[in-house]
């Protein structure tokens, strides 16, 4: 079983890079920067309830935490948090455990893309539980972002291998490895219309820089590959990889 011991030491210094759970925090700093700072910015009241969805590995989390928030979280079964108020389940059939009204703050971060049912499902469920006025923080991988669009026009495609077409299980968890859908941002506005949504605000974001520190060791054609594909993104914002959204009840 996986464990989280490494995970709040990391978020204190994130410079600390001698396992994998360290390694992904590299990974993906900029986008949870990027977290921590809107999440300040709402100014929420110390003991709010907040809930992160897909809250495995915890780094948000530990974030809350320290933001002296009332935190929980919800983890699957194929990525298990063994902490007080963190519930195990799959939202892409079941139902949020709590009552009406709960949240004042819901958190999915790179969850949406890996379900295989109707997000609707889900989002509606997050609506039920927020508080009037209280807020869901969404990022997800942008479809039309520049580098899906030059796999494509070389011929390759976006999405999975077709040995992880045939080797995934919903059975067993394994298809939630992969991205199942992305979307793009007028998608996301209907899928949150549709879930009873009627504010939300979506930001194009770049979430993997070719300056993080994780490309130092990089060849020379593969820095020069994700420096073109930097500038492009930054020329052409809509194509940038990361959709942030922010929603209020």
């Amino acid at each position: 079983m996986k464990t989280t011991k490494n995970y709040t030491s990391s978020l204190i210094n994130p410079q600390v890079r001698n396992n994998s759970k360290d390694y992904y925090y590299q990974v993906h700093i900029n986008r949870y920067k990027k977290l921590f700072h809107e999440i300040k910015l709402l100014n929420l009241s110390p003991e709010s309830k907040v809930l992160d969805i897909g809250c495995y590995p915890p780094y948000l989390l530990n974030f809350l935490k320290k933001e002296n928030f009332d935190v929980f979280g919800i983890c699957s079964q194929h990525e298990t948090i063994n902490l007080p108020k963190i519930n195990i389940l799959n939202i892409d059939n079941d139902s949020l455990p709590y009552k009406d009204d709960q949240f004042s703050l819901i958190v999915m971060s790179e969850v949406i893309e890996h379900l295989t049912n109707d997000p609707v499902n889900i989002l509606s469920e997050v609506y039920r539980v927020l508080k009037p006025e209280g807020y869901l923080l969404l990022t997800t991988p942008n479809v039309f972002r520049t580098q899906n669009i030059i796999s494509l026009l070389i011929g390759k495609n976006i999405y999975f291998g077709l040995d992880q077409l045939k080797n995934s299980s919903q059975k067993l968890g394994t298809i939630y490895f992969r991205h199942n859908r992305e979307y793009s941002s007028n998608e996301l506005s209907t899928l949150l219309k549709s879930s009873g949504f009627s504010k939300s605000i979506i930001k194009y974001f770049i979430s993997y820089t070719p300056f993080r520190a994780k490309n130092f060791s990089d060849p020379l054609w593969l820095k020069t590959i994700k420096y073109i594909n930097y500038f492009l993104m930054l020329v052409f914002f809509k194509r940038k990889d990361t959709l942030f959204i922010v929603a209020q009840k």
